[in-house]
């Protein structure tokens, strides 16, 4: 079998195409072929430049190495030549010293003839261009492009070591800490690369770098691009062994594109093997784009299976179900921390990178119980505590809310409220109060210290309150934006619409007030005077311990007679009391009962509202906060689909 002078791997017996990188071996050179160490070519004389840019002058070279400098050439004034490091269809690297800064460089030269190429002297300069934004540990750094006499080069860092696919030809695999290891640093150089917007588009081992310290660095970016920047004929461009279905199908790339390269490059790594081996070309594309891979632990028996998931995830055919960043491809190795990936590469980590990270190391069992019982400790003990310390633990609370909603709506009909909106209202709700006049007037008048155990005898500290209408009960807002409305409350909405009843019981189940919402016009031809003795009855009061009283309380209706008495309850004969009434056609549409304290409250003169600067901005800033965060929700949502990084299961979960 020969070789392939472009990859340097095995060639079939005649084979025109190699069916690692798909060069065409009766061209010459090969135009796409990997960047790889020279191979002897014999003896033949190459042109040199001379020490200040001056005219070539012909140079005998050496038949190992059939370059076109030998070592000791000067290049610029600046830079002398060492050795030729490799050769291939993008250029010529050779190995030189820089004179003016004192360390060593690689000079990359367009291949002999190629100089005066338009299109691959442009797509040498774009390499530059685009290597030089790149600035990682794990990037081999492109320095500046020069020219003498016509031809261009670039200089860039020099790494003492050898490429990934000659350390993988020589040794197998690596052992799987070891390939670990080298995977995340692959990752980590890729996804800065990524971060600028940039694709690699020829991520290969041959393109992987191995320093003398055992660090990785990514090289040639030489068919790297803008993401937005590649289509058409471009699409397809790159080594087909390593290209992704979409690029060989020329349907497009994207991040996932040298997610599928870098799939391929992880495959070798943890196996020693390719993931696909063909013939000629034509099969190696159909084998990218239908073949499904072997189970890396087919030819690794104790590989961990996190390993095998993610680099399967890399190589599945659409595009989609890869992993949307490299990024998510180096958490879901073994011993990948999402959290601090993600703050390296400056993103927050989604829902979809945290389902991707695999298993990752949690508390031990005896430890993850005994903080699960402390939490259960603290729980029912604050819970207990917390009871212990409210107002509403010292009322006599011992009817439910159901009962007292049954109650409620009892005493609408007992009052002579039964025709059919009444009986079944298209809306009603619930809640309670707690009537802190009167908790304050327990506290000043208690002698023995402990205020608190008196609210067992006041049951009119607290009060259940029911409502309901023949409209659907829409509440409006204290502040805006208009369509937070919040929940129901006894006066919001304000009970407006005629036909709406409101009834408000103590903690035992007396009356404490009755309100009911009456038309606006009456037809009635009399005015009659209702019977109150029933009210006074379900307020638990005795009418014959009243005296008539002007009426004062004014609510939100106009009754057509109004009445009001003032007196003391039998069990409280030191606390002055207030019942207010109105009726309208007949039938009670207030009672309202009260200490006089509270209702002497309600006389203070009406005040003008001063409209202050920061009133102003309370009502106005939090729209325009909501609007702002809609804003910026819509652009970070915008920004993270076009980097393939939007979780968009769920959103739709969501």
């Amino acid at each position: 079998m020969s070789i392939c002078p472009s990859c340097r791997n095995a060639l079939p017996a005649a084979s025109q195409f190699c069916p690692t990188c798909g060069v065409d071996q009766t061209a010459v050179p090969p135009a796409d072929a990997d960047l790889t160490m020279a191979a002897p070519v014999g003896d033949f004389t190459m042109t040199s430049l001379p020490a200040g840019g001056g005219p070539p002058v012909s140079l005998p070279t050496s038949s190992d190495t059939g370059s076109r400098f030998i070592p000791g050439a000067m290049v610029t004034d600046r830079y002398r030549i060492v050795g030729l490091l490799g050769r291939g269809g993008m250029g010529e690297v050779y190995r030189a010293d820089d004179l003016k800064l004192g360390q060593p460089v690689a000079l990359k030269f367009l291949p002999v003839g190629l100089e005066n190429n338009p299109d691959r002297l442009q797509r040498f300069l774009a390499e530059v261009r685009l290597a030089r934004q790149v600035t990682h540990p794990n990037v081999c750094r492109v320095y500046d492009i020069e020219e003498v006499d016509g031809q261009h080069f670039l200089s860039m860092e020099y790494v003492d070591g050898e490429d990934l696919s000659s350390l993988l030809l020589r040794i197998g695999r690596l052992p799987q800490e070891r390939a670990v290891e080298v995977s995340r640093q692959i990752c980590a150089g890729l996804a800065a690369a990524h971060d600028q917007g940039i694709l690699h588009r020829d991520l290969k081992p041959a393109n992987v770098m191995i320093d003398g310290r055992g660090r990785v660095r990514l090289t040639d970016f030489g068919l790297a691009g803008i993401a937005e920047e590649i289509e058409g004929a471009e699409v397809g461009i790159g080594t087909p062994a390593y290209m992704a279905p979409e690029q060989i199908t020329g349907s497009g790339v994207s991040v996932r594109s040298d997610i599928y390269s870098l799939g391929l490059v992880l495959y070798e790594i943890f196996t020693g093997r390719r993931t696909f081996e063909a013939e000629n070309l034509a099969e190696m594309q159909r084998l990218h784009t239908s073949a499904m891979p072997s189970n890396l632990t087919q030819f690794v028996q104790d590989l961990d299976p996190t390993v095998e998931r993610a680099v399967l995830r890399c190589l599945e055919k659409n595009p989609a179900d890869r992993p949307a960043t490299v990024l998510a491809v180096s958490a879901s190795l073994p011993g990948g921390d999402p959290l601090a990936a993600a703050l390296a590469a400056g993103e927050t980590p989604s829902p979809e990178l945290m389902a991707e990270v695999g298993v990752r190391q949690g508390l031990t069992p005896v430890r993850a119980m005994g903080l699960a019982l402390l939490a259960v400790l603290l729980l029912v003990g604050g819970s207990r505590w917390a009871g212990t310390m409210t107002t509403t633990n010292f009322l006599p609370l011992d009817r439910r809310p159901e009962v007292l909603e049954d109650l409620a709506r009892g005493m609408i009909s007992e009052l002579g409220y039964t025709e059919d909106v009444y009986a079944n209202p298209a809306d009603q709700a619930w809640g309670v109060i707690t009537w802190f006049t009167v908790i304050a007037e327990v506290g000043e008048a208690d002698t023995t210290g402990a205020p608190w155990a008196e609210l067992k005898n006041r049951p009119d500290a607290f009060s259940y309150w029911y409502r309901q209408s023949p409209r659907a009960l829409l509440p409006t807002p204290n502040r805006p934006p208009i369509f937070q409305r919040g929940e129901v409350r006894l006066t919001n909405p304000q009970p407006m619409v005629a036909g709406e009843v409101i009834v408000l019981l103590d903690a035992v189940g007396k009356l404490r007030r009755f309100q009911v919402v009456p038309t606006r016009y009456s037809l009635a031809d009399s005015i009659v005077e209702p019977d109150w003795q029933p009210l006074f009855a379900l307020a638990g009061l005795d009418m014959a311990h009243f005296t008539p009283d002007r009426p004062r309380y004014q609510r939100f209706m106009a009754p057509d007679r109004r009445r009001a008495w003032v007196g003391t309850h039998a069990d409280r004969p030191g606390v002055p009391m207030r019942v207010e009434a109105g009726s309208y056609e007949g039938r009670p549409v207030l009672f309202n009962v009260s200490t006089q304290a509270s209702m002497a409250s309600l006389s203070a003169a009406p005040q003008r509202q001063e409209t202050t600067i920061f009133w102003i901005l309370s009502s106005v800033m939090q729209p325009i906060l909501i609007f702002l965060v809609v804003a910026g929700s819509v652009r970070v949502a915008s920004r993270n689909m076009k980097q393939g990084r939007a979780d968009r299961r769920g959103a739709l979960r969501f």
